[in-house]
């Protein structure tokens, strides 16, 4: 079963699931969030029942009434590259809510992830992440936390700095999982804990104009199928699209929903980014 697509519009946050519709078929939402501030990104739980968003000040947690259960208020707003946004993220037990907020420029600096309980406002960890990291050694620790079973580190040794992990997006079973590799531009399926690689697929699968892959958070569907995220420009202009994807195969089967050039698509922080070894023991198992 395809995971759900969650795009923020005027005084709502809208879901659209594919139980019963084909990818790449959207039409109206299957589930509605009213909120009444400006969404910057947003994310549900896995039962659907609560979501998460941001604005530029805050980060609030509200259930299907669009009721506040909790507010986290940001005490220094982003600073450096204007285009990086917050990003909450939910556990896959819907009990955490993982939130990424840059507040650096985007070269070799360094920007706060904390992790917040979903039901009230308690921040369970605070990571550091590392934004720009070369000559490094991989491997794969899957987390063994229930909260966090569906993350996956990427382990690397660099030269100058200590050991650095990265988030990947994993299957749900946690024996598979996609990156990219940004120096060929091209998007990696690995099985786990090995790291093996089963498939790739380059950029120009995607059209000439595609000139970007990433890794969409959360976006591994399931044992057949992957959605990764793609940039393009066309016509002087940006543009974002997510991409269903045959995991056997590595193959296109059909995008999923139109092209945008909305800033909650065009960015997607938090993903293949590196956070410090240090961090790791302190994840609570509770």
């Amino acid at each position: 079963m395809l995971r759900d697509m969650i795009t923020s519009k005027p005084c709502e946050i809208a879901v659209y699931t594919f139980t019963s519709r084909s990818p790449g078929v959207l039409g109206n939402p299957d589930i509605n969030f009213p909120v009444s501030d400006r969404v910057e990104s947003s994310a549900i739980s896995y039962d659907r029942m609560i979501a998460a968003y941001s604005t530029p000040t805050t980060l609030r947690c509200i259930n299907r009434r669009g009721e506040v259960l909790w507010s986290y208020q940001f005490t220094d707003r982003t600073k450096g590259y204007m285009c990086y946004i917050t990003q909450p993220e939910f556990s896959f037990d819907s009990r955490v809510v993982w939130l990424y907020r840059p507040d650096c420029g985007i070269w070799g600096e360094i920007a706060p992830t904390n992790f917040l309980r979903s039901m009230r406002l308690q921040v369970l960890l605070s990571l550091r992440w590392i934004w720009e990291a070369q000559d490094i050694v991989h491997d794969f620790l899957p987390i063994p936390i229930i909260n966090l079973r569906f993350w996956t580190l990427e382990r690397g040794k660099m030269d100058h700095r200590s050991s650095c992990y990265r988030l990947l997006d994993t299957s749900l079973d946690g024996t598979r999982c996609v990156s990219v590799d940004e120096m060929q531009n091209r998007a990696i399926l690995h099985s786990l804990p090995s790291g093996q690689t089963l498939g790739t697929i380059e950029v120009d699968e995607f059209g000439q104009d595609a000139t970007y892959i990433e890794t969409y958070p959360g976006g591994y569907c399931d044992d057949n199928s992957v959605i990764i995220n793609v940039r393009g420009e066309s016509e002087g202009s940006n543009w974002n699209q997510r991409f269903l994807l045959d995991a056997h195969a590595m193959k296109v089967i059909r995008p999923i929903g139109p092209r945008t050039e909305d800033a909650e698509s065009l960015f997607l922080p938090g993903n293949g980014m590196f956070v410090n070894s240090w961090s790791i023991e302190e994840i609570p198992t509770e």
